[in-house]
């Protein structure tokens, strides 16, 4: 299938040569062109490199070393700045899609629709096939896995973003590094006239999907100073000051009572205090309504 749109397939990886190897397998297996891969190795490593050069001499393939780990929002910024296609399609280094249709469905959803910014797939786990809640984005889990719905977020790993929409409201803010980014970056999009929507006729098989193992305190510091800065950036106060405390309140459930945390991801965000509160632009009261509509997610 030729659309005549050049699509790039963006893989973030960091020292995981095995799974990265059948990651590019499915991408190169799929039957949409014309196509590109941007690799953004974080970890500039030598094995990663050889098996570029050795395995995968494909002129589709661009890779980039990083001289530095630029954290997933950094490392995704790298691989949208060194790609060209017209949609950007985002898939961890650890997964993979399920059929060689993937690319096609998803340009095909594409063009039914200029107002849709972003698709979202549905993450399966690669061993049991069952379906990762943690990158499914709806908070009603209730609903029917095996439709398509509008949802107000997205999961970096398994999406698809047109590029204009990065051209019109920006890219990921390097400050998150990992965690919540992409909520920060949905509020802008949904600001900005764009649809976002889960689409599960695209699947993609998870080898280490976030449900596995258990968490550090510094993830759970993460995930609290992360989604306080994304809705200090984007929320009117009293969304700002209610979501905060229902996350304070659901880290020290988490962590089992561990201040400490608090402390140092509040100690984190005052330090950025300044140039927090510079990027602030909240979102509307009109794009808080379709955000409650579409059951988003304003405080939690």
């Amino acid at each position: 299938m030729n659309y005549r749109i050049k699509v790039s397939v963006i893989i973030l990886t960091y020292k995981r040569e095995d799974e990265l190897a059948e990651c590019i397998e499915s991408i190169l297996g799929q039957d949409y062109s014309p196509i590109e891969v941007t690799i953004i190795d974080n970890g500039d490593s030598e094995k990663t490199r050889k098996l570029i050069e050795n395995r995968f001499s494909d002129p589709r393939i661009n890779y980039f070393p990083m001289d530095e780990n630029r954290g997933v929002a950094g490392g995704r910024n790298e691989g949208v700045k060194r790609s060209n296609g017209e949609i950007m399609v985002f898939i961890d280094d650890d997964a993979l899609f399920r059929g060689p249709d993937a690319i096609t469905q998803i340009m095909r959803r594409f063009a039914d629709s200029s107002d849709l910014g972003v698709i979202s797939f549905k993450s399966l786990d690669y061993e049991s096939g069952d379906p990762v809640w943690q990158e499914i984005p709806l908070r009603d889990k209730s609903l029917n896995l095996d439709e398509e719905q509008e949802t107000s977020y997205y999961l970096g790993g398994a999406c698809a973003i047109r590029k204009e929409v990065f051209d019109r409201v920006g890219l990921y803010s390097d400050k998150f590094v990992y965690a919540f980014e992409e909520l920060d970056l949905s509020f802008r999009i949904v600001e900005d006239g764009y649809r976002i929507i889960y689409f599960p006729t695209v699947a993609i098989l998870h080898k280490n999907p976030p449900e596995r193992g258990d968490k550090s305190l510094g993830y759970w510091e993460k995930m609290l100073e992360n989604r306080i800065r994304a809705s200090v950036r984007n929320l009117p106060w009293r969304y700002v000051f209610f979501s905060g405390l229902i996350w304070s309140g659901y880290i020290l459930l988490r962590t089992k009572g561990r201040l400490d945390v608090l402390a140092r991801s509040y100690g984190n965000l005052i330090r950025d205090r300044k140039v927090l509160l510079k990027e602030r632009n909240p979102i509307s009261f009109e794009t808080i309504t379709k955000l409650k509509n579409i059951q988003g997610r304003v405080l939690y």
